[in-house]
């Protein structure tokens, strides 16, 4: 077994590890568009931060683009959806499945294989895949990050909830498949984000209707393929973290900075899960090298250096420079 497989698994079952396990990731969006440069980019990115485990950090709107929506693009500020596909009753109906090998997913599992190749057994990679919902979200044309991003599908899930759970069932499906294929491709596990469906939009009983199970069966999925670190990335400020807790996974990323959020020594009372967290997007964005090694700190004293990951609350800015995050990353190996 690695040095890194043998850290995570002790940090899994509950040991003190003699320094931070730790992982950052961050969008570099012109590296983003074809699998080849994506896998470049992400064994670079790991081997500048030597961290203990790769997050793939893939081009946030590719299950949008699978089912047809359309962007234009930006190296800078990533993509902006144009168009989208779902417009009525009859176009959640027409949705399909698809094939994990072919479009923006086979790119993916494409990636999956390269990054594998490279890097080997010794670091693990765990591949993105968004919440169903969230797919479902986009697909009806929310941009992301925008005020009233979940509006449309909200008021599609009153008026028509039998064409919206036709979609959710459609979008599980294809996503089951994609899991199983990453992890065929030598992923290790997936990372869901629960990306727009906060606490703020959905009550505790109508995230546990209509998102978690699919987020579940997911997980399962991969599971079924031998997938050993699985993570959920409960997203936004106010997040139904108790829920997070319920899903099939080792690990929980969250914002324990938010303020609405259970800060990370709360949350160790509240679940046995790894929980991955620490460092503001606010202090990175401020590129505050000081206040990121107090977090880093706060942190590692919370959770006693027991069942944590240290990194960011979200992606890290794309715009944050190489030689910020060398140093923090020496910094954290220093806390053990």
């Amino acid at each position: 077994m690695s040095l890194k497989k043998e850290r995570i698994q002790a940090l899994l079952a509950g040991e003190r590890v003699t320094a931070p396990v730790a992982s950052f990731f961050q969008h570099k969006h012109a590296a983003e568009q074809d699998p080849v440069s994506l896998a470049a980019r992400l064994v670079e990115f790991n081997r500048a931060g030597n961290w203990d485990f790769i997050k793939v950090q893939s081009r946030a709107t590719y299950y949008g683009e699978a089912w047809g929506c359309a962007h234009v693009y930006d190296d800078v500020q990533g993509p902006v959806m144009t168009d989208h596909v779902v417009k009525s009753r009859e176009d959640y109906l027409r949705l399909a499945e698809l094939d994990p090998a072919t479009g923006p997913l086979g790119d993916h599992v494409a990636a999956a294989r390269l990054l594998k190749a490279e890097v080997g057994a010794d670091t693990p990679c765990v591949h993105t895949i968004f919440s169903p919902l969230t797919v479902l979200t986009r697909l009806r044309g929310a941009q992301r990050k925008t005020a009233g991003e979940t509006d449309r599908l909200k008021a599609d899930m009153q008026e028509m909830p039998e064409a919206v759970r036709h979609g959710l069932e459609v979008v599980t499906r294809s996503l089951e498949a994609y899991a199983r294929a990453l992890v065929r491709a030598g992923g290790d596990g997936v990372f869901i984000t629960t990306t727009a469906w906060d606490a703020d939009q959905l009550t505790p009983d109508q995230y546990r209707d209509w998102a978690a199970p699919y987020e579940r069966r997911v997980f399962e999925a991969a599971i079924a393929e031998g997938a050993w670190l699985n993570i959920i990335h409960a997203c936004r400020a106010h997040t139904h973290l108790q829920i997070a807790a319920e899903q099939p996974v080792q690990i929980i990323s969250y914002d324990s900075t938010s303020g609405r959020n259970p800060a990370l020594g709360e949350a160790a009372q509240l679940t046995d899960k790894v929980l991955w967290s620490g460092l503001s997007v606010s202090a990175f964005a401020a590129r505050d090298e000081a206040e990121l090694a107090r977090e880093a700190e706060a942190a590692w004293q919370a959770t006693g250096g027991r069942r944590l990951v240290l990194g960011p609350t979200c992606a890290v800015p794309a715009d944050v420079e190489a030689p910020v995050l060398a140093r923090l990353a020496e910094k954290i190996r220093g806390l053990g």
